[in-house]
This record gives C-alpha cells, sequence and structure tokens, in this order.
C-alpha cells in the first residue's frame, strides 16, 4: 500500500478496507469460490456498497464509465486493456434488428 502511494480507510458494508483514490470502488461480499487451484479461483460476489468520486459523475448523476478511464484485467493472455467510448445502447439498440 505504501510503495503504491493508495489510501483506504474501514468500509462501512464490509469486514476490508477500501481504496479511497480510485474513481469508483465496489464493495462486494463473497458468495462462493469457484475452480480454487494453485493459480488462484473465481469468485461470486454481492455488491453492497458502490463509492464514487463526484468527478468520475454523468449529468444524470450516476456513474461515467468514459470518465473513469477502466482498465479491465484479460485472464486468457494475462494483460490489462483500457475499455473504450460507448458503441451501442443496451436493450434498445437491438430492437432496430427486428
Amino acid at each position: 500500500m505504501a510503495k503504491a502511494g493508495w489510501k483506504c480507510e474501514k468500509s462501512e458494508h464490509v469486514n476490508t478496507p477500501v481504496f479511497t483514490d480510485f474513481p469508483m470502488t465496489l464493495e462486494c461480499r463473497i458468495k462462493e469460490k469457484i475452480d480454487e487451484s494453485e493459480e488462484g479461483y473465481y469468485i461470486v460476489a454481492e455488491i453492497v456498497n458502490i463509492l464514487v468520486d463526484e468527478n468520475y459523475l454523468a449529468e444524470d448523476g450516476k456513474p461515467d464509465m468514459e470518465k473513469m478511464k477502466l482498465i479491465v484485467f484479460d485472464p486468457i493472455h494475462h494483460g490489462y486493456i483500457e475499455l473504450g467510448k460507448t458503441i451501442g445502447k443496451a436493450f434498445s439498440d437491438g430492437k432496430a434488428l427486428n
């Protein structure tokens, strides 16, 4: 933690610290571990709270994923990928294909 320069505080919702320097933090409770092995495991978790820095909120007050410049872990190639721009509207764009 000190080496990374990240700050944290005790979570109000789960028994773990939460990072205060990230654009968005999901506080989760682990429900199940799947395929546990020497390499690790997959988890199923319940999101119990979401913390978002107000600088990363959209005009509607909800988290703006593009502003956050998020990255995701690629477990297949063991890399990190930056998420890009919005390319469509879920649950409505497909209706045009009927």
